[in-house]
């Protein structure tokens, strides 16, 4: 078309008719602006199909991610739901006659005490998005808002944890080594011990203990503060998984 324009002018030129040269001169300059702007649009366009497939495929791996989550902190919820469970009933035995605690399964409850499935996310999307710079390129701004939300509720909850954990080994079971025998709670345990403990001891004073007392109900304070922060998370997973499904 614009070599057309071109062969029209020239021959015009040609015969000096200058008017209708000017109009095949500006009808050429028309062409070649239309050109650049389709061109233009058509680079858009494919920018933007590239963009939405990128954003597409970022959307699955969270949402694939986040699914499986989802189902892992599930199972670490109602352990932990058991393992207060437990505490409690751990607390009520203080206090009460020795025939009354002799009754009771102490070895497995104090085992049990401490069980609980520990949730371990995987986030290898989340990091890929920010890491790669694309969180900015996300169009859901309500779902950039619930990855800054998981990032600071996921640190709460492993704080928590590790809180959980420190009482554990740094308190409880120092205070237990030489009033109950851990080989006794141990028979719950991977180690999976035949028997008990034949060294002499009376392990059951330890519920006529202030001290063991104390710190069970300070553990227990603890778990409740793990369990609110990983419910928090659990929400944040359940938002998450709708924003990218």
């Amino acid at each position: 078309m614009i070599s057309l324009f071109r062969k029209i002018r020239k021959k015009l030129a040609e015969e000096k008719k200058i008017k209708q040269y000017l109009r095949y001169a500006i009808g050429e300059i028309i062409l070649v602006v239309v050109g650049i702007l389709i061109a233009l649009q058509i680079n858009t366009w494919n920018q933007d199909r590239i963009s939405n497939n990128e954003e597409k495929a970022i959307l699955k791996n969270i949402y694939t991610e986040f699914s499986k989550n989802k189902l892992e902190i599930d199972e670490s919820v109602i352990s932990l739901s058991e393992c207060i469970k437990t505490n409690k009933v751990l607390m009520s035995l203080f206090g009460i006659n020795y025939e009354e605690l002799k009754k009771e399964q102490t070895d497995s409850l104090i085992f049990y005490s401490f069980e609980q499935r520990r949730f371990t996310p995987s986030e290898n999307a989340i990091q890929d998005l920010i890491q790669s710079g694309k969180m900015r390129s996300l169009n859901n701004e309500n779902l950039k808002y619930l990855i800054y939300e998981w990032s600071s509720r996921k640190d709460a909850m492993i704080e928590s944890y590790n809180d959980m954990d420190d009482k554990i080994n740094n308190s409880i079971v120092p205070f237990l080594a030489d009033k109950y025998p851990l080989k006794d709670i141990d028979i719950y345990s991977n180690i999976g011990w035949g028997k008990r403990s034949t060294l002499n001891h009376d392990k059951l004073t330890i519920f006529h203990n202030l001290e063991y007392e104390s710190l069970v109900d300070d553990f227990l304070y603890h778990l409740l503060e793990y369990e609110t922060d990983l419910i928090n998370l659990q929400q944040t997973i359940d938002k998450i998984i709708i924003e990218t499904k």
